[in-house]
């Protein structure tokens, strides 16, 4: 379409509710003179965009001074309902052009008039909407959102001042949520033509949840249980750029609290956000026993040595024992019963057991078992006698140091006393004679004996 003088369009100033002509009522007619060209114009090119519904019509006819003479160049009478375009080819044979339009139940407008010099050419100016094809597009980092700018990208090749609804650089840059959002734009030319072209925007959220364990630590079993118990519910927590709440598998508060034994535990978690995205953290809780074993001794105590016997047999590894928190089975060193039972000898013994756990830590029992020797030692002495005195003596000499000996449980020699041998032998004299020999052993234990010589003349 060929492009009005502006001296052309300045004459058309006048417009009837936005338009150059326009008839709205029935039985109606509005008449408008278009301006004249330029003599020097031998030809021109009319053009103009007009409406007509109902039973109506328009003229457009040549005339010069004289009413009379004037030449119909256009009559239309269709019930169209939409804006048309037309061009007409004339001579510049008048002096006036006059648009007439009647209404008869319906409407008529006229608008865009252009008067061009020459002759017409087809019209080609047609209103192309241009979108952005649909995108796919992932939220910013640590955003909900994406920030778009696509008002660049949203145009016409219109030249004739077309206007694009809703204004693209009022709509973007913009944030676009998660998810599908769809834009439609329309672009209305100079002519009233409507364009509109559509596209979507999809947001997706790939960004994985931040999910946050505590850090790995080790604790200690509780005091006399094999296990600990722990709670780390409070610190499991995510966060996810979407702004909604993560759902954390295993759920930490049924996971937590909780006994855990003795050993390495790796606790993993899970969060799982709304667009399916998954973050994950493990730590590991390593549970230890520093809890020595409990080991039972038997109290000290003070036994007797075997009747006759330098020694005490003895059996205590029943009465010694050991228990741990971890409740295994621990190792009691040296074995109570390769040790006891065991014959003691007379004095003090003292024993000392050690238990070890899985874990290897160490309890120490100790006892001490004194073997007492309170038996007598066993003296012998000759039996009683009479004896005569030596031939042509007063006395009778006699030598029983042989005959007189002891013996004790203990095996150890004991001490006579007085001694045999400074005793007798001896010169006895005619009478009675009575000898009292004691045997005191290692222990302090005394035995004694008792014998009589009867000398006679």
């Amino acid at each position: 379409m060929h492009s009005c003088p502006s001296s052309v369009n300045s004459q058309l100033s006048q417009r009837q509710n936005g338009y150059y002509i326009h008839v709205g009522s029935n039985n109606d007619i509005r008449t408008m003179y278009i301006p004249t060209v330029p003599a020097t114009w031998s030809d021109f090119c009319l053009t103009f965009y007009y409406y007509i519904s109902g039973r109506s019509d328009l003229a457009i006819e040549q005339y010069d001074n004289i009413a009379s003479n004037y030449r119909r160049v256009l009559f239309i009478s269709e019930n169209i309902g939409q804006w048309k375009y037309i061009s007409l080819q004339l001579i510049n044979s008048h002096r006036y052009l006059e648009l007439v339009g009647r209404a008869s139940n319906g409407k008529v407008a006229v608008d865009n008039i252009c008067n061009s010099k020459g002759l017409c050419v087809e019209n080609k100016e047609t209103t192309a909407m241009t979108c952005p094809s649909n995108v796919t597009v992932e939220t910013d980092t640590g955003a909900a959102t994406a920030s778009v700018n696509y008002s660049s990208a949203i145009h016409t090749n219109c030249v004739n001042d077309s206007v694009i609804s809703p204004d693209p650089t009022q709509i973007f840059p913009a944030h676009l949520g998660i998810g599908v959002e769809q834009f439609t734009f329309i672009a209305t030319d100079s002519s009233r033509n409507n364009h509109t072209c559509t596209f979507t925007v999809t947001v997706n959220d790939t960004e994985k949840p931040k999910l946050s364990c505590p850090k790995d630590e080790t604790v200690n079993t509780d005091e006399g249980s094999a296990t600990a118990s722990v709670d780390y519910s409070s610190k499991i927590n995510a966060s996810d750029n979407s702004g909604n709440t993560s759902t954390i598998i295993p759920y930490p508060n049924e996971t937590f609290p909780v006994d855990i034994g003795i050993g390495v535990h790796t606790f993993t978690f899970t969060a799982t956000d709304s667009s399916g995205n998954n973050g994950t953290c493990r730590f590991t809780i390593t549970v230890q026993d520093t809890e020595k074993p409990t080991i039972n001794c038997p109290p000290d105590e003070t036994i007797y040595t075997d009747e006759g016997s330098a020694t005490a047999l003895v059996d205590y590894s029943s009465k010694i024992n050991a228990t741990d928190n971890s409740r295994n089975i621990t190792t009691i060193s040296p074995n109570p019963y390769e040790t006891i039972p065991d014959d003691l000898g007379i004095g003090a013994h003292t024993f000392t057991f050690t238990a070890t756990d899985s874990s290897g830590n160490n309890g120490t029992c100790t006892f001490t078992i004194t073997v007492q020797d309170t038996e007598k030692p066993t003296v012998n002495c000759p039996p009683d006698e009479t004896i005569d005195t030596d031939e042509g003596s007063a006395t009778a000499s006699v030598d029983y140091s042989s005959k007189i000996n002891a013996s004790d449980n203990s095996g150890n020699i004991t001490a006579i006393s007085p001694n045999p041998n400074e005793s007798i032998p001896d010169d006895l004299a005619i009478g009675a004679h009575t000898f009292n020999f004691t045997a005191t052993d290692p222990s302090g234990n005394n035995g004694s004996c008792t014998f009589t010589i009867s000398v006679q003349g």
